[in-house]
Order: C-alpha cells, then sequence, then structure tokens
C-alpha cells in the first residue's frame, strides 16, 4: 500500500509534468520577442482600411532623412495581376513621399527564391505589404529568399510595414481565417513571439484571438483596429509599441495556467512588447 506522502508527490509530480510544456512555451515566445532587442529595424502593422497620413508618415519616417526608396509588395491582392496596377501604386507612394518606388510581385516561388527577384529589397530603406488574402503572401515567399532579405533590413535598421494581410504576415504564428474559430498558418516571423490580427473590433475577431492565445501561452495576441496601426521599435532598452491612427490596439497574453489577461489601448498609448504590458505615462513632475 502506498503511503499519503508517497501519493502527494506523486500527484505532484504528475502535475508539474503536465504544466511545464505549458510554462516552457511561455517563456519561449518571451525570449522571442526579447531578441528583437538586437535588432535596429522597425515594424509597421497596421490594421486596415482607411489608413491615415498619421501612419504613412510614421512608416516614410521610419525610412530615414533625405531621399527613401520603398518595396511595395502587393500580392496579397488579386489587383496585383493587372497590368496597370503597378503605375498606380507607384503615383501612391511617391506622394507618400518616397522618392524610388519598386513593386515587386509574384505568384511563383521559385522566382521569388532567386537572388535577381529578392535584390530589391537588399537595395531598400523599406519595404510594405499590400492587404488581401495573407495566405497568398506565404505562398509565394515564405522560405525563400524574399523572406530571407526582409530579416536583413531589418537587422540594418530598415523597416517593414503593411495593412490587414500585409499585418498578419509579419508575425510567426499567422492566422489565415475562421470566425470564431481561427484557422492558423506560418508567416514570416517578424514580430517575433506574437501573433497578429487585424480589422479586429469591426468584425468582432475578439473570439478567434483568444483561441489562438489560450492553445499557445505566453504568445502575445495582437489585435489591431482598422485605421489604426503599432508602430514596433527598440527605444531605451525596450521593444516599444506605440499605437498611430484612430482606434485602438488590444492585447492578449495567457499566462501558464491558461489564464488571458486582456488590454486595451488607445491612440498615443505605448506597449512594452517584451512584457506584453502597458508603459504607463510618466507623472509630472510637480512645481518646487
Amino acid at each position: 500500500m502506498t503511503s499519503l506522502p508517497l501519493r502527494l508527490s506523486l500527484v505532484l509530480v504528475a502535475v508539474l509534468f503536465v504544466a511545464s510544456p505549458s510554462i516552457a512555451e511561455a517563456d519561449s515566445a518571451m525570449e522571442a520577442r526579447r531578441s528583437m532587442l538586437d535588432r535596429p529595424g522597425s515594424l509597421v502593422i497596421a490594421g486596415g482600411s482607411g489608413l491615415g497620413d498619421e501612419i504613412f508618415g510614421a512608416f516614410r519616417d521610419l525610412a530615414g532623412f533625405g531621399p527613401a526608396s520603398v518595396v511595395v509588395i502587393p500580392t496579397a491582392s488579386d489587383r496585383a495581376d493587372r497590368e496597370d496596377y503597378d503605375q498606380t501604386l507607384i503615383r501612391q507612394w511617391r506622394a507618400r513621399g518616397f522618392e524610388w518606388v519598386t513593386v515587386l510581385h509574384t505568384r511563383d516561388r521559385e522566382e521569388a527564391d532567386t537572388e535577381a527577384f529578392a535584390s530589391a529589397i537588399a537595395r531598400t530603406d523599406a519595404v510594405w505589404f499590400g492587404g488581401g488574402q495573407q495566405s497568398r503572401l506565404a505562398q509565394s515567399y515564405l522560405g525563400t529568399k524574399v523572406e530571407a532579405e526582409l530579416h536583413k533590413l531589418l537587422e540594418r535598421g530598415g523597416v517593414v510595414g503593411g495593412s490587414s494581410a500585409g499585418a498578419a504576415i509579419q508575425s510567426g504564428v499567422m492566422i489565415t481565417g475562421g470566425n470564431p474559430e481561427a484557422r492558423v498558418g506560418e508567416g514570416i516571423d517578424l514580430l517575433r513571439g506574437c501573433v497578429v490580427d487585424q480589422h479586429f473590433s469591426e468584425r468582432n475577431r475578439q473570439p478567434r484571438l483568444r483561441g489562438v492565445i489560450e492553445a499557445r501561452p505566453g504568445l502575445l495576441g495582437i489585435g489591431i483596429d482598422e485605421r489604426t496601426a503599432l508602430v514596433v521599435r527598440v527605444r531605451d532598452g525596450r521593444v516599444v509599441g506605440e499605437v498611430v491612427g484612430a482606434a485602438g490596439v488590444h492585447l492578449m497574453l495567457a499566462d501558464g495556467s491558461g489564464e488571458v489577461r486582456e488590454t486595451s489601448l488607445d491612440p498615443g498609448d505605448r506597449l512594452d512588447v517584451v512584457a506584453g504590458e502597458r508603459i504607463e505615462a510618466a507623472a509630472p513632475a510637480s512645481a518646487d
């Protein structure tokens, strides 16, 4: 007959055995976010629909002072296959302050994996992913030289941005569709240790993001409303996200026990991306 203390010890070991994978996943996701401290580049992650000058202005500023270049990738949209669409995009992005605009598009993974195709990213200051269907972006570029050059761009201090599908592709765990239960695929993992959802409040996507987060403790869920962006960059030794635009950004983070903490941020609010917490504004200095 097993003694009571021994049975309690066995139960404790069993509980720790079950719990430890979740704890390990949470630690791994946080370490992934922390690794962005070693990368000087920035991200602009927009929720779609009617982005204002404030968002495009922030993106342009992050491309650097003086004349700047941008590579625009419209592959998520079926309009990208139209012969006249390149000129439309070039006009739009010149009006947003970029002197040199290159439109990069293919649906052929083999072409995307050539140095000749990806070299435009090696020479640019900024890359922007347009909206549409994020699965099209993954099908064309995941695991190719295009993906490799995007990571190199961030390592040399450039900026990558995108709206709607162009936001979703930036996380490693990528929501491809479904609501209230999400379908999940693989993204380019520029925003490490996170998962992005867009058109968030407008399309009631809270249930599907919560489901993804509950299944992956430690992953930081970032839901971005339309006409809004999260600008992510390294500042003062932290990976900081700042809300820019007209609406909100909504955070979900599950700890090792599976409990989900939710936080909503307004325009002007800032986020410590590693911790998944709001950065509280410093209290004004009191007068002497």
